[in-house]
C-alpha cells in the first residue's frame, strides 16, 4: 500500500498491535512510531527494542512476548475502557511529536553541528580558503 495511505487505515483502528516473538531478535520498531503518531493506542510485545523507547507513559501497553492470551487480554481491556485507550492514543502523539517530530530533530542536528562547527565560523567563506 502507498505510504501516503497507511494514517487513513491506522486511522479506521481503535487499538494497534504490534507483537513481536522473543526470538526474532533485535527488530525495528517504526510501526508502533506510525500508530503512536495517528494517536493511536498500541499494545506491544516487550522485546528490548520496543521497551528501550516506549512505555505506558507513551501510549504503549506492553505486554510478554509470545503470549497470545496476553496480547488479547490488553487489547480487549483497551476496547472496553475506551477514555483510558483515548488518553494513551494522545500521550503517544504528544510523545513522538515531541521526541521525535520534525522540530526536534532539526534542533538535535542543529545542536550537533554547532558543537563540531566553531562559533567563529563564517558561513560565506569558500571551504579551502
Amino acid at each position: 500500500m502507498p505510504y501516503d495511505h497507511v494514517p487513513l487505515f491506522i486511522g479506521a483502528m481503535t487499538v494497534c498491535v504490534a507483537p513481536f516473538r522473543a526470538d526474532r531478535g533485535e527488530t525495528s520498531p517504526v510501526k508502533i512510531f506510525d500508530y503512536l503518531a495517528c494517536g493511536r493506542p498500541v499494545v506491544a510485545s516487550a522485546i528490548p527494542s520496543v521497551t528501550g523507547l516506549f512505555s505506558r507513559a507513551n501510549g504503549v501497553v506492553l505486554v510478554e512476548p509470545d503470549r497470545a492470551d496476553a496480547l488479547a487480554e490488553a487489547v480487549l481491556d483497551l476496547l472496553a475502557r475506551p477514555d483510558e485507550a483515548c488518553r494513551l492514543g494522545g500521550d503517544g502523539r504528544i510523545f513522538v511529536e515531541q521526541r521525535f517530530g520534525w522540530d526536534t530533530i532539526v534542533r538535535t542536528l542543529r545542536d550537533m553541528v554547532g558543537q563540531i562547527v566553531p562559533h567563529d565560523h563564517d558561513p560565506h567563506r569558500i571551504v579551502g580558503q
